[in-house]
């Protein structure tokens, strides 16, 4: 077969397939129409998603770039300023102690700090072989008090007796505590049983003092009764034992009659 006649049957074998496209094209223009159009709303679908996720992912950027700069200016600060900045951290973590440390009313220890404190002063009376004196002290006849003359006069006495626990305190390892309700407490760390005793005199000394007036007490005034107890060097007790001798001790003053001290 020559060259110019495999060439012709070639063009006339494209231009059959050409026809038959035509034809086909002609009989489905409808369907390939809606699939133009629907791979056209695709398209413009994809193109809308696209510029959505962009515009998010500049507002993201826009974001990090501005927490950035103010880590640096953070960074910056701390940098120039550092030693200020944990001076005033300290003295807010300092403050926030005292805070969770303190009864709320009294401005005293609450029993936090007497738990922490006795626990402490324990083992630190052990390891120097001095002595440890605890004194618990519960108000007379409180709820009489409290019924007859109402909580706000109730809260003041409280604050009171917190001021004469406060002011028998002759050193700063001394420490009154509010242990809860109308009873309270002082840890007296290198005070053996005649320093606690003659503590626990001048509280009530000076509560006598103060005469703040109980119409309902028959001593006619607010009162105290306390319990005693003092741990020697060579005795070894725990935290919870020393609180239980000292508060039967107190419910023994109460049961002999209150206003008195009572120790063992």
């Amino acid at each position: 077969m020559s060259a110019d006649l495999k060439l012709t049957q070639q063009l006339q074998q494209t231009v059959q397939d050409l026809e038959i496209e035509l034809i086909t094209t002609i009989e489905h223009g409808d369907v390939i129409e809606q699939q133009l159009d629907a791979l056209n709303r695709q398209l413009m679908l994809e193109i809308k998603q696209r510029q959505i996720a962009e515009a998010r992912l500049e507002a993201v950027l826009a974001v990090v770039n501005q927490q950035k700069e103010d880590l640096e200016v953070l960074v910056d600060t701390l940098a120039v300023h550092g030693d200020e900045v944990d001076v005033r951290w300290m003295s807010r973590y300092a403050d926030i102690e005292q805070l969770v440390r303190k009864d709320g009313l009294t401005k005293i220890g609450n029993r936090r700090h007497f738990d922490d404190y006795l626990a402490h002063m324990l083992l630190d009376c052990q390891h120097t072989s001095t002595p440890l004196a605890l004194v618990f002290c519960d108000i007379d006849y409180f709820k009489r008090y409290n019924d007859s003359c109402g909580h706000w006069e109730g809260d003041t006495v409280l604050i009171k007796v917190a001021q004469a626990l406060q002011s028998v305190c002759q050193r700063p390892v001394d420490r009154p505590m509010r242990y809860g309700g109308e009873e309270f407490a002082l840890v007296l760390p290198d005070t053996d049983k005649a320093g606690a005793v003659q503590v626990a005199e001048s509280l009530q000394a000076t509560l006598l003092a103060m005469n703040l007036p109980h119409k309902h007490s028959p001593f006619g005034r607010i009162t105290l009764s306390i319990g005693v107890v003092s741990l020697l060097p060579s005795n070894i007790e725990t935290a919870h034992s020393l609180v239980v001798r000292a508060d039967a001790l107190l419910y023994r003053a109460k049961e002999l009659g209150r206003n008195r001290i009572e120790t063992a």
